[in-house]
């Protein structure tokens, strides 16, 4: 994924960094404390490490409407949805380029994630067009990030994933 990726500044490889350990290792987590512990050591590895400012390169891709942007004090570091909920990227916004092989590896912007909805809703369109069994699916912001997650896993060489959903809740 490295490959396709849109260059920018250092503090966007940071969060493409942060982003690719939330998905190989944060993902396969079970409990809501062996993922804090896990990023917690990020924390603490990229300050020792890198010489950028870690919480800002981390709190500028918060949205402006989110509260926790608002106020100074926090650190974002400490804000576990800084890791599950904002930095995210994701190869599916490029229209450009029809060959998955080559689209750019980008990073989303969710204070406008309408484009990013609008999007897989023109996706999802076109596979209702060809398929049998068309899908209708209402995408709401957890189901987009969980549809980026499936996309990311199944673009990698021999990508598999395991859903498992209680019955009747549409999961």
């Amino acid at each position: 994924m490295l490959s396709n990726f849109e260059q920018g500044s250092a503090n966007k490889l940071i969060r493409m960094w942060v982003h690719e350990i939330a998905r190989v290792f944060s993902d396969r987590l079970i409990s809501y404390g062996d993922q804090q512990r896990l990023f917690q050591q990020l924390f603490v590895s990229a300050r020792a490490k890198l010489p950028e400012n870690f919480s800002l390169a981390l709190k500028s891709i918060i949205p402006e409407e989110d509260p926790m942007r608002e106020t100074e004090d926090i650190n974002p570091e400490e804000d576990f949805r800084t890791m599950t909920d904002w930095i995210t990227f994701t190869d599916i916004l490029d229209k450009e380029e029809s060959s998955r092989d080559l689209r750019s590896y980008d990073e989303v912007n969710w204070s406008d994630h309408t484009t990013l909805v609008a999007s897989i809703n023109d996706l999802l369109e076109e596979y209702n067009a060809i398929n049998q069994k068309p899908m209708p699916l209402v995408l709401f912001d957890y189901a987009v990030l969980h549809f980026l997650r499936i996309c990311r896993i199944l673009r990698m060489s021999r990508g598999n994933c395991l859903l498992i959903g209680v019955g009747g809740s549409g999961r």
